[in-house]
């Protein structure tokens, strides 16, 4: 698969989400794997947990409020893992982040840029009628590297003054000085954190607006799950990440949110560089590609009653876990490096709304929930 050419266009041609280069994308995941691979995004579980309960405290002061508790408890944990950085209310640096998000969203929209079908578009010149996307472009791709590069800029800083928090940044950098740790160009490391933000942000916000829906219309599935904190945990102390092994049925929650309304109802588009063909159908190259993942979470032969959410799919008989990978999270070599962090994250807010409060509509409200099919996360 090769980058759409808009991407190219705003100076995102080395974005790890988007390159191509195989020797690029290896360095990449090396990074990745150094910060939140499944062994080591267990250093900020309890980051990530303390979060959640503040989230959960501010859903419970002020409920019409969510939102915006849920997001910031989100943005919170990724600058932490990624920078070091506490989050301040209104942080102007999240402000930022933020518009860099939708102007990622606009940005994989595949057809919205007529220089993704025609890319002999990117060399006429800027000034050229209809080339208004270069000078947007350029626009963008300036804020895009402010906002990669001031965070990281800030970590060097303290680091110099030696007073870095403990943070992905801050370790590498630490690394590049140590003769016996392992090498990267800065701007691999400049790129690595700003996806750790980028790319899960959306992501967990939109699951866990997900499994709020789902409480309200499935009380029963709240209780259950309820049930099973009261019998492992009690009330004598709240519940940890620490504790998914013991609480089964909670994890399977998280594991059909996930599936019921995929926070992505469709991958991100990438084009392939050569001609396939894929069960029969032949695939010209330059061909956009993308994953049809709502399809695949209502495929009937293994969700049976897709459109109704049910926990008990990711049970065995016995009522034990069974592991199954989200395709809401890509496929193969694409595959989010940042699942297991947002998988965390995810799971710590359910468990600590669900030990904290009990999930019900507001009075005479409308009791109908409407969901928006789009690509990316709405």
């Amino acid at each position: 698969m090769d980058q759409l050419t808009g991407f190219c266009s705003v100076g995102l041609k080395e974005d790890p989400v988007q390159t191509s280069d195989p020797i690029l994308h290896k360095q990449y995941r090396r990074l990745f794997a150094s910060a939140i691979s499944p062994r080591a995004v267990q250093t900020y579980w309890s980051m990530q947990i303390r979060q959640a309960r503040t989230m959960t405290l501010d859903v419970i002061t002020s409920p019409l409020g969510y939102m915006q508790a849920v997001k910031r408890a989100v943005a919170a944990i990724s600058f932490l893992v990624a920078y070091g950085y506490e989050l301040k209310d209104d942080d102007e640096m999240l402000l930022e982040a933020d518009r860099g998000l939708r102007i990622f969203e606009k940005l994989m929209t595949p057809g919205a840029w007529l220089v993704d079908v025609l890319p002999i578009l990117q060399v006429i010149p800027s000034w050229f009628p209809g080339a208004n996307f270069k000078r947007l472009a350029k626009a963008w791709g300036h804020f895009l590297e402010e906002t990669r590069d001031t965070p990281f800029n800030w970590v060097k800083t303290d680091l110099a003054a030696g007073k870095a928090k403990p943070s992905f940044v801050a370790q590498l950098l630490q690394e590049q000085d140590d003769t016996h740790g392992r090498r990267f160009p800065e701007t691999r490391i400049r790129w690595t954190a700003g996806v750790i933000y980028g790319a899960g942000s959306d992501t967990s916000v939109a699951a866990i607006h997900t499994f709020l829906a789902a409480m309200v219309q499935y009380p029963e599935v709240q209780m259950k799950a309820q049930a099973e904190l009261d019998s492992v945990i009690g009330r004598e102390r709240p519940p940890t990440i620490a504790d998914r092994d013991s609480l089964p049925y909670c994890w399977a929650v998280v594991q059909e949110t996930l599936r019921w309304q995929p926070v992505a109802t469709l991958g991100l588009p990438h084009v392939l560089q050569n001609d396939e063909e894929f069960e029969g159908y032949f695939l010209p190259k330059g061909t956009t590609v993308l994953a049809n993942v709502i399809y695949m979470s209502r495929d009937e032969h293994e969700y049976p009653s897709a459109d109704e959410f049910k926990p008990e799919r990711f049970l065995a008989e016995d009522g034990t876990s069974l592991r199954s990978e989200s395709f809401g999270f890509g496929f193969g070599r694409r595959v989010c490096p940042g699942v297991h962090l947002a998988e965390a994250t995810i799971f710590g807010a359910v468990i600590s709304l669900l030990f904290t409060a009990n999930i019900s509509w507001p009075e005479n409200a409308e009791r109908t929930i409407t969901y928006e099919k789009a690509l990316g996360v709405k």
